[in-house]
C-alpha cells in the first residue's frame, strides 16, 4: 500500500493543498509530490457588454419569426444609436423555447395551472414562441474608479430606457387573468428577483481583454508557486524535487453572479462568461474585475 503525507499552507494567493506519495511499490511508478498554484490579475473594465433576450409569440411560426425580425432590427438600431461597437453587435439564430414552442417561464406557469386543476391539463390557445439574443459591446474610457462608475451607469440608464418598452411588452405580459394570477404566485414563491434581467431587458456585464503576454505570465507565476510549494514539501520529506511528472492548466474563473441558480432553473444560465474565442475577465459590477490562472503540477521525488 502506498503511503501518503498531506499538508496545507497559505500562499500569497490562497490556500494550496499538497499531497506527497512515498514510496511507490511498482518499479515503473516513481514517488511524486502534487501541488497547485494560482495567480490573478485585477483591472478596471474597459468594455461594457450588453445581452438582450428577444421573445416574440404568434399563432404561426412564420408570423412569430417575422415579429422577432422586427424586434431584432429595432434593437440593432437602438444599440447603434447609443454608439455600440458596430462589429460587436451580433444576434443568435432564432429558436423555440422547446418542442412545444414554450419558454421556460411558460412551461412553469402551465405546470402550476395543471396542479391547481388536479393534474388535468388545461386546453390552451395554440401559439408559437420564438426567441433570439442580441449582444453588443461599448468601450469604457480610461479613468478612475469613480469616473468609470459614473460613465458606465449613465450608459446603463440609457440602455434600460431604450429597451424599457420591450421589457414590459406583450411578449412577457400574461394574456389572461389566470396567467396574471399564476405569474404573481411564481414571483411570490421565487422571492425577490428584482435584479434578474427579464426578456427584453438589458443584461449588463463588464470586462477587460487579457493579452497573450498577460496570460502567459499568470500561468508562469502559478507554476512557480506550485513548484516552490513542492520543494518545501519534498524537503520536509527528506527528498529532492525532480522533473515534472504531470501538469495541467486550470481554467480562468469569472466573477460570481448571484443570478446563476435562478437562471439555470429557468432554463437560461446567465453567468458572466467571456465571448467565444476571447480571453477576458468578466464581472457584474463596473469595479475591478479579476482574471485567474491556476496550475496543478506533479513532480518526481528523488532520494
Amino acid at each position: 500500500m502506498n503511503h501518503y503525507r498531506r499538508a496545507m499552507c497559505l500562499s500569497a494567493l490562497g490556500i494550496v493543498t499538497w499531497a506527497v506519495q512515498v514510496p511507490a511499490l511498482a518499479a515503473d511508478a516513481p514517488s511524486t509530490v502534487s501541488t497547485s498554484g494560482a495567480a490573478s490579475l485585477q483591472k478596471s473594465p474597459t468594455l461594457l457588454r450588453v445581452s438582450i433576450e428577444l421573445i416574440a409569440s404568434d399563432k404561426t411560426t412564420e408570423a412569430a419569426v417575422a415579429k422577432l425580425a422586427g424586434m431584432r432590427n429595432d434593437a440593432k438600431s437602438k444599440l447603434t444609436s447609443l454608439s455600440a461597437d458596430a462589429e460587436s453587435v451580433k444576434v443568435t439564430d432564432p429558436s423555440t423555447g422547446d418542442g412545444a414552442g414554450m419558454t421556460a417561464q411558460q412551461r412553469q406557469m402551465q405546470m402550476m395551472a395543471n396542479m391547481r386543476n388536479g393534474g388535468k391539463k388545461l386546453a390552451a390557445e395554440k401559439s408559437v414562441t420564438v426567441s433570439a439574443t442580441i449582444k453588443a459591446s461599448f468601450k469604457l474610457p480610461a479613468g478612475s474608479a469613480d469616473e468609470i462608475l459614473v460613465k458606465s451607469q449613465a450608459l446603463t440608464d440609457k440602455l434600460k430606457a431604450a429597451f424599457a418598452s420591450a421589457a414590459s411588452g406583450p411578449a412577457t405580459k400574461p394574456a389572461t387573468s389566470e396567467e396574471q394570477e399564476l405569474a404573481e404566485e411564481m414571483a411570490s414563491s421565487q422571492g425577490d428577483m428584482s435584479g434578474v434581467p427579464k426578456p427584453g431587458e438589458p443584461h449588463i456585464t463588464y470586462a477587460f481583454p487579457v493579452s497573450d503576454e498577460e496570460a502567459k505570465k499568470l500561468t508562469a507565476d502559478a507554476l512557480a508557486i506550485a513548484k516552490s510549494d513542492a520543494q518545501v514539501l519534498a524537503k520536509a520529506a527528506g527528498m529532492k524535487l525532480g522533473a515534472v511528472y504531470q501538469l495541467s492548466d486550470g481554467s480562468a474563473k469569472a466573477a460570481d453572479n448571484p443570478y446563476t441558480a435562478y437562471m439555470e432553473a429557468m432554463g437560461g444560465d446567465k453567468t458572466p462568461k467571456p465571448e467565444a474565442g476571447v480571453r477576458e475577465a468578466v464581472g457584474t459590477q463596473p469595479g475591478d474585475v479579476k482574471y485567474s490562472a491556476s496550475v496543478s503540477a506533479t513532480f518526481v521525488l528523488q532520494p
